[in-house]
């Protein structure tokens, strides 16, 4: 009976160390984000918060502009020593797909380090990783806090920065590398991994909001 028991506190605490990993890998992305919540996603969310901010070209740009039309979005800054220029190389593979498709998707890109990606930086970022500018935005600000802010309230994800003790480091702001699919009413439909992204799905996801 002894044996018995202690035989089943055994698979007790192992169901709960499984349980507690399989928790963990569905809260925080391989790039130590953690993705969406529930609740910030799909029909019943709440619509993304109203903004206007500047983009490549140094115009306003924001939900007005967004009023109605279907649009992706992801999180980047041009001095990320990572994930951000993968992530805008598929997203620039993901443009001409949809192109090819005949989807007229707005893209938006947000700088998590508004305050040094001015727009002629985010231009020559765009440019040097082939983004096609007609319907792709980079977006900046004037301030750091209220994108940051702004961000994490749009998108349910942390922004946290942290700066190099010397010079020869590179400067880390840890962001979501997903993809988020806006639909017309201006709510997060779904979030796709930005580093290998199916862009197949991407495609389905748009033309089932149409």
């Amino acid at each position: 009976m002894a044996a018995g028991m202690k035989d089943w506190k055994r698979k007790g605490l192992l169901l709960l160390v499984l349980s507690a990993v399989l928790t963990g890998y569905w809260f925080w992305d391989g790039d130590k984000t953690v993705s969406p919540s529930p609740d910030s996603i799909g029909v019943n969310s709440l619509p993304l918060p109203d903004f206007t901010y500047r983009d490549q070209n140094g115009k306003p740009f924001g939900m007005e502009e967004l009023k109605g039309k279907i649009w992706l979005a992801d999180i980047i800054f041009t001095r990320c020593p990572d994930v951000c220029s993968p992530m805008t190389a598929n997203m620039s593979r993901l443009q001409k797909k949809l192109a090819k498709s005949g989807l007229d998707v707005d893209i938006v890109s947000f700088s998590a380090d508004p305050m040094y990606d001015t727009p002629p930086v985010l231009k020559r970022f765009g440019n040097n990783l082939r983004a096609d500018f007609s319907n792709w935005r980079f977006l900046t600000h004037d301030s750091e806090p209220q994108m940051h802010q702004f961000l994490k309230t749009a998108f349910g994800v942390p922004i946290k920065r942290a700066d190099p003790k010397n010079p020869d480091e590179p400067l880390v702001i840890r962001h979501s590398s997903r993809f988020y699919l806006i639909d017309d009413q201006g709510k997060v439909m779904a979030a796709y991994n930005g580093l290998q992204p199916d862009y197949a799905q991407v495609i389905r996801d748009i033309r089932s909001l149409q």
